[in-house]
């Protein structure tokens, strides 16, 4: 769902509080997110109710692409997305594409993480310059630390940390357990 909020929103194109055009390629249509796309103009809460969640999740997603951004001004070359999804920061900002210093780390479970790879291949221009390491995890099962080990990130250096797709999934103790 998150996908198709920042295709609409994209599409708007002037009007648009963001740009994500990779986001197309991973908007889901059918099912229950299609169901609901078509509800929503026969019942006129459930309009109001998800333009408000689309509303909300474009505003988020924007004010992560600014502190992101942020990072990459005052130096930040590592970046670390928990619950990645399909997530394409590292493709979107083209000052962080195309800087091969800058080390993206995506941390998802299988799942998620192998259905994102089959959806990159239908994307054209996907080539970029960044590193990026896909690490699949089930995040109950590993610490953040042993995980970062892995990735081989550089600990002298500043890490970003990009939390907006697991925070919802996990609870507070899990998600306490998972920093430990």
């Amino acid at each position: 769902v998150n996908a198709l909020f920042r295709e609409i929103e994209t599409n708007k194109g002037k009007a648009a509080i963001l740009k994500d055009v990779y986001a197309g390629y991973f908007a889901e249509r059918g099912g229950l997110v299609g169901f609901l796309n078509m509800a929503r103009f026969i019942i006129p809460p459930l309009n109001r109710i998800l333009h408000s969640l689309q509303t909300v999740h474009n505003i988020r997603h924007c004010a992560i692409d600014h502190c992101v951004l942020e990072a990459y001004k005052q130096g930040c070359r590592q970046f670390v997305i928990l619950g990645a999804g399909y997530d394409m920061r590292p493709f979107r900002f083209s000052q962080i594409r195309n800087d091969a210093s800058s080390l993206w780390i995506e941390l998802d479970n299988p799942a998620t993480a192998e259905r994102k790879m089959q959806l990159l291949e239908n994307i054209p221009d996907a080539d970029i310059q960044c590193q990026i390491k896909r690490i699949q995890v089930r995040f109950e099962d590993r610490s953040l630390k042993h995980l970062l080990e892995e990735a081989e990130v550089r600990e002298e250096e500043a890490i970003c940390f990009i939390l907006e797709g697991i925070i919802h999934y996990q609870s507070e103790e899990d998600f306490q357990n998972m920093c430990v």
